[in-house]
């Protein structure tokens, strides 16, 4: 059923995604602090964010939630009960698509957490946001975000040379794309 609201909570198997809101704030700074060297490599804000900085986020980027459909998540794990992670679909330029953004802390690395919450996310991002086409761009180097992207179903559509830029510079990324009518597998479990 496409037009739905886009829920606020979604809960998989392991974990539980909450639309971001200011209440979020200090969490997701101790979560991106606990690695901010590994987040500066692939992320410009990674480098300088402060307290401060991502609570103001927190706060502005809640009304914007309903009126744009966009959700910025935080992946919460059940049995750790902290914010390990944000995974977002920020509505795109073309008619019905999103660019899919994450980040997720080092020290919970590999678990197939990102691929659990992402996939969750694009699972209700096809079906109540009515979307066609999910995009997303990963560091030709980023090997856990490139996997994630593949476990997704996602494609390798091209290069985009400087792409992106972070603490070091600019750096050549991939754009992946997914359509709702691709084979995807199963990711979570709710």
């Amino acid at each position: 059923m496409r037009g739905r609201a886009f829920p606020r909570r979604i809960e998989t198997h392991r974990l539980v995604l909450e639309a971001v809101e200011g209440r979020h704030g200090d969490a997701m700074f101790e979560a991106s602090e606990t690695c901010r060297d590994y987040l500066a490599r692939w992320l410009d804000w990674a480098a300088s964010s402060t307290r401060t900085g991502v609570k103001a986020y927190t706060f502005a980027i809640q009304p914007r939630l309903p009126t744009t459909t966009s959700s910025a998540q935080g992946a919460r794990d059940v049995a750790l009960g902290e914010v390990i992670g944000v995974v977002d679909l920020r509505r795109g330029s073309a008619p019905n698509s999103a660019e899919m953004g994450y980040w997720m802390r080092e020290d919970v690395a590999g678990r197939g957490y990102m691929t659990e919450a992402a996939g969750a996310l694009i699972d209700e991002g096809f079906r109540t946001l009515g979307l066609h086409r999910i995009h997303l761009f990963a560091g030709v180097d980023n090997v856990a975000s490139r996997r994630v992207a593949e476990k997704l179903g996602f494609q390798q559509e091209g290069l985009a040379r400087h792409g992106s830029r972070a603490m070091h510079g600019y750096y050549d990324v991939y754009l992946y794309g997914l359509l709702e009518t691709d084979p995807r597998p199963s990711t979570t479990t709710r």
